[in-house]
C-alpha cells in the first residue's frame, strides 16, 4: 500500500517471478532465528515454534526481487525513506510494516484477528547497500514451507523476525 490516498497494489508470486517485470536479486545472508534458545524462553511460558536451544542460525542465499524495486512498482516515492531518516530522526523516520499470513500463538492463546508483522525502517527497504530482499527462491530451490514459503522478505543484518516468513502484505 503506497499511502497517500494511493489505492494499494497487488503484487502476485507470478509477478515477482516476471523478469519482464522484475529483475532477479541473488542475496547471500546469515539469519539468526528470534527464537534461538525458546528451550529456555519456555521455562517461563509454552511459545509457539521449534524447541531451540542454541544453532537456529544458517546462511543461505536467496533469490527473488529487489524490495526497493517492488515499493517503487507500488508507487512509493523512491527516495521517502532517506527523506524521513534525515528530516525525522531515530524516533519518527517512517517505516516498512510487512506482515505474513501465520497467526502468533503463545501458551493457550491463538491470535486469531490479527497476524505476525514486523517492521524495518523504510530507508533499509529502499537502501539498495542492505539488498532487502522479497525472496521466492532459497539455496537454488523454491523456499521450503517452514522457511517462509512463498514468499519471505529477507533483510540481511537484522534478526530473523524481521524476515518475515509467508509474506502476505
Amino acid at each position: 500500500h503506497p499511502g497517500n490516498g494511493k489505492p494499494p497494489v497487488k503484487v502476485t508470486l507470478k509477478d515477482l517471478e516476471n523478469e519482464s517485470r522484475f529483475r532477479r536479486k541473488k542475496v547471500s545472508a546469515v539469519m539468526q532465528c528470534t527464537g534461538n534458545r525458546r528451550e529456555d524462553f519456555n521455562k517461563l511460558v509454552q511459545v509457539e515454534g521449534l524447541t531451540w536451544l542454541t544453532g537456529a542460525i544458517s546462511n543461505a542465499e536467496w533469490e527473488g526481487v529487489a524490495l526497493r524495486d517492488v515499493l517503487a512498482y507500488a508507487g512509493v516515492d523512491p527516495e521517502l525513506g532517506a527523506r524521513s531518516e534525515e528530516e525525522g530522526g531515530e524516533y519518527e523516520m517512517l517505516h516498512l510494516q510487512m506482515e505474513g499470513d501465520d497467526r502468533p500463538k503463545v501458551g493457550e492463546w491463538r491470535d486469531t484477528k490479527g497476524f505476525y508483522g514486523a517492521s524495518v525502517p523504510l530507508s533499509w527497504a529502499q537502501d539498495p547497500r542492505r539488498d532487502c530482499v522479497v525472496a521466492f527462491r532459497m539455496n537454488g530451490a523454491p523456499i521450503p514451507l517452514d522457511h517462509g514459503a512463498p514468499v519471505r522478505c529477507v533483510v540481511p543484518g537484522t534478526a530473523g523476525a524481521r524476515c518475515v516468513k509467508w509474506l502476505a502484505k
